[in-house]
């Protein structure tokens, strides 16, 4: 039997895998939903994204004050 970080990492690669495939919305849910249902604290679920790299990638181009 797989681990549940091994069963995790397959859900993952299959929700990533249909994000580029159009009408996939459904199939996003469910594979999210799946990932947040299998039992492992936060840190092992959630991938490490740095605060600096979301603010640049969101404020490129948009001159609006908010």
């Amino acid at each position: 039997m797989a681990s549940l970080s091994d069963q995790l990492e397959e859900v993952r690669v299959n929700v990533e895998g249909s994000l580029s495939t159009p009408g996939s919305a459904q199939e996003m849910r469910t594979g999210v939903a799946s990932m947040a249902n299998i039992p492992l604290p936060p840190s092992s679920k959630y991938r490490y994204i740095a605060a600096e790299s979301m603010l640049t990638e969101n404020s490129s181009g948009n001159n609006r004050k908010e």
